[in-house]
């Protein structure tokens, strides 16, 4: 029982309190920042296969392989959607040390992160077919952030007030 006039610290209350406030508002700051890169990977593009022919409303059928896109982004722009396979796998995480709460957004494992890291920074080099390729970079997840870096500060509580209105 404390004395009159004394006040006791009950750190491990304090640390589990802020650690959970900070862990749903990291969970909110990585969703804006995979809504954003979404976002951002969603336009559109016609699109057809090999061997497909276009119809009377000019929208390609038929056709048997992989799906290719007709007019690809350029760099510096994000990429455009073809099969919706990169967007689909856009995804936040947020991670719990003994020391901090960490967010992530990116692409989960799998050939769909090969082709955004390709994306993402660009390439340059023979790809397997030997060809010399010099692709620009697409960024779209660290577009994404900066695009949202003053609402994740505000989220996390290092920028305080409202938005200003233009």
């Amino acid at each position: 029982m404390p004395r009159e006039g004394v006040t006791e610290w009950h750190d491990d209350d304090v640390i589990a309190k802020s650690r959970e406030v900070m862990t749903k508002r990291m969970h909110r700051a990585t969703r804006a920042v995979d809504r954003k890169a979404k976002e951002l990977t969603s336009r559109a593009q016609p699109t057809r296969k090999p061997g497909s022919t276009q119809n009377a409303k000019g929208k390609f059928v038929g056709g048997k392989g992989r799906r290719y896109g007709l007019d690809p982004s350029q760099s510096p722009d994000p990429p455009k959607i073809v099969t919706g396979t990169l967007r689909a796998n856009i995804a936040p995480h947020v991670l719990q040390t003994p020391k901090a709460v960490l967010g992530f957004v990116g692409v989960k494992k799998g050939p769909a992160s090969k082709y955004a890291m390709r994306l993402e920074l660009g390439f340059v080099g023979n790809d397997s077919l030997g060809r010399t390729i010099r692709q620009g970079p697409r960024s779209f997840l660290r577009r994404a952030l900066l695009e949202r870096i003053i609402k994740v500060a505000r989220i996390l509580g290092a920028v305080k007030g409202r938005r200003r209105r233009r």
